[in-house]
């Protein structure tokens, strides 16, 4: 597996192996990553400290994706459909940036997170 970090102002960082990375987390990233942390579900990751974290949208997908093989509620298919359109369509929007104005773009944004709000609350209720 390689591991992959890049940042807007800096060069790109390349390892070769998760090994590598768990022996040497905190000399790659520091104590404080001042970043957005995207990662996938390997738990090594969850005891790094970040400014944000966000979990890679394909390894979320594709964990719906293994869930909805074992679990057939009806709950929980209504959940998986809900969430996947939402970041089907989260994608299309930053794809599409460039035809929105920021203002429109940023309303655009907000309505997604105003449907993800809602994705989870009616899955906790």
């Amino acid at each position: 597996m390689d591991l992959v970090f890049h940042q807007q102002n800096s060069g790109l960082l390349c390892l070769d192996s998760v090994e590598g990375w768990t022996r040497n987390q905190e000399e790659i990233l520091g104590s404080f990553f001042n970043g957005i942390l995207i990662t996938d579900f390997f738990g090594a990751y969850n005891r790094l400290r970040a400014f944000a974290k966000q979990m890679c949208i394909v390894h979320l997908l594709r964990e719906i994706k293994q869930v909805s093989l074992r679990n057939h509620a009806q709950e929980w298919k209504a959940f998986a459909r809900r969430l996947k359109r939402l970041m089907h369509d989260a994608l299309k929007l930053v794809i599409a940036r460039n035809k929105f104005g920021v203002s429109a773009y940023q309303n655009q944004v907000a309505n997604l997170h105003v449907r993800l709000a809602d994705i989870f609350w009616s899955w906790l209720s």
